[in-house]
């Protein structure tokens, strides 16, 4: 069980990232982790672990808004700036600061559903897809 807050603020994985601490140990440490070079490309001076969110496409493609709320206050974000292509530094959400609420563009007339599916256990599942234009 998870939260969609949870789901869209996963941190970022790869296949080096994700091994136990003995087999990172090691090879040695990424950079995302106590080490100074990216395995999935070592001659890359950036970490390429990627977000692994199945909801967070989802969001930038419908042009979703995050509210986040931190000592400073409360700030939307647009899903499409909230998440950056880098491995470390992966969403605009700064450490003090909390996911509340996602909000979703009004459907208009240029939004058309394709598909709806209904769930009803983990063997079938909920979907909706929408076309703009």
């Amino acid at each position: 069980m998870g939260t969609l807050g949870g789901n869209l603020c996963l941190d970022t994985r790869c296949n080096y990232y994700d091994q136990s601490y003995e087999w990172r140990k090691a090879i040695d440490f990424c950079m995302k982790k106590d080490g100074k070079i990216c395995w999935v490309a070592p001659s890359s001076p950036r970490c390429w672990a990627v977000n692994s969110s199945d909801v967070a496409p989802v969001m930038v493609a419908i042009g979703a808004e995050y509210v986040l709320v931190g000592p400073q206050g409360e700030r939307v974000v647009p899903a499409a700036r909230f998440y950056h292509n880098d491995g470390i530094n992966y969403l605009t959400k700064q450490p003090d600061e909390i996911l509340t609420q996602v909000r979703l563009p009004r459907r208009t007339a240029g939004m058309r559903s394709i598909t709806n599916c209904a769930a009803e256990d983990r063997s079938t599942f909920r979907c909706s897809a929408w076309r703009r234009g």
